[in-house]
């Protein structure tokens, strides 16, 4: 991707023009001025942050814009030079998540979980150009649950300790990075709901932690730091 950037009901009309359209297919507002992050940089990318994290750039951590009340994004890719004939192929996938009990922000890293998801699905196939997936629609999704996760220490620095109700039976554990990635993915043996993943060589930062038991799935937020 080459950008992406918001509007809203404020600048709708502006974006309706031919001028309108190819700044903001450029990464540029539409009126034609640079996009600037907070740090006053020029970027092509408005709000690449997570909302979950404070520090980073997002709609969460700037002052509320006026007709708040809808939102859409023009993203480009791109430039591509295509002589007489030549064919580009390009595969869109429209990822979905609503988190039942976490909220809005719940939601987000929910989005991230599968958007990893669909990624290493993705990476897994071999289609050529023109060609079929077939009739997938979707990814298996566990259950949400009510079952209190502990991860403690948290913030952790080369181990944490997971405490998930009475499990005694082995699950996937996966840890996700601020931008969705899966960063390592084990097996863990939980016996009477506890059970220990080592953490060397991980980064400091915040992750997602996803747990997936036959039945369901658990996730929280884990904060390393070294």
């Amino acid at each position: 991707m080459a950008s992406s950037i918001r509007y809203h009901s404020a600048n709708w009309i502006s974006l309706y023009t031919p001028e309108g359209i190819h700044y903001a297919l450029n990464g540029l507002n539409v009126d034609g001025n640079p996009l600037l992050d907070p740090g006053g940089q020029q970027t092509t990318f408005q709000f690449p942050g997570d909302p979950n994290v404070s520090s980073e750039w997002s709609e969460m951590n700037v002052a509320p814009t006026p007709f708040t009340t809808s939102r859409r994004t023009v993203s480009a890719i791109g430039p591509f030079t295509l002589a007489p004939g030549d064919t580009l192929c390009v595969d869109l996938a429209f990822v979905f998540a609503q988190d039942s009990v976490g909220g809005n922000l719940g939601s987000v890293a929910l989005l991230k979980e599968r958007v990893a998801q669909v990624r290493a699905w993705y990476q897994q196939q071999n289609v050529q150009c023109n060609g079929s997936y077939g009739l997938v629609t979707g990814i298996t999704d566990a259950t949400p649950s009510t079952l209190a996760l502990h991860i403690f220490p948290n913030p952790a620095n080369d181990r944490i300790s997971i405490r998930l109700g009475a499990l005694n039976e082995p699950a996937t554990v996966r840890l996700l990075d601020a931008q969705g990635r899966l960063v390592r993915s084990e097996r863990a043996a939980f016996s009477g709901g506890n059970a220990e993943v080592d953490l060397t060589g991980t980064t400091s930062g915040l992750y997602t932690v996803q747990i997936e038991t036959t039945t369901a799935r658990h996730h929280a937020h884990l904060l390393v730091a070294h």
